[in-house]
């Protein structure tokens, strides 16, 4: 028997998928208490890109070819949150630097230009599903 009631979970896709920031440039993110986790989703449609880091919704687009994918117009509402500036400001910067993806199971891995892990993400069991 699984944990998940006797159901195996497929394996996570890139789109589509709730990416929750497990650690950036190595450093484990926790939420603080009262604050939601830091996250991406990335839709079919448009290539968009969605999510939250930490204080303030990010949005932009994707360009994905294989394994390749760059961020494009990462743009995020502007809030200021003491204590939490400091995971969103990495996280916006590792997007900025993103090249390459390695997707094993339900873990997403960020990588630069040089093939470094700049940022971790595991993806919640429930996948998004367009409208």
């Amino acid at each position: 028997m699984t944990p998940f009631g006797g159901h195996s979970i497929p394996k996570s896709q890139l789109v589509n998928t709730y990416w929750q920031l497990e650690s950036i440039n190595g450093q484990p993110v926790k939420a603080g208490k009262n604050s939601r986790r830091a996250y991406i989703l990335l839709t079919a449609e448009n290539h968009k890109l969605q999510g939250f880091a930490g204080c303030n919704a990010i949005r932009g687009h994707y360009q994905r070819s294989h394994k390749q994918l760059n961020f494009k117009s990462v743009a995020q509402s502007q809030m200021t949150c003491h204590g939490h500036m400091g995971i969103e400001n990495a996280l916006l910067q590792a997007l900025h630097r993103t090249r390459r993806i390695k997707i094993h199971n339900h873990h997403l891995a960020l990588l630069n230009s040089q093939g470094k892990v700049i940022a971790r993400f595991n993806a919640r069991i429930k996948q998004y599903k367009a409208n």
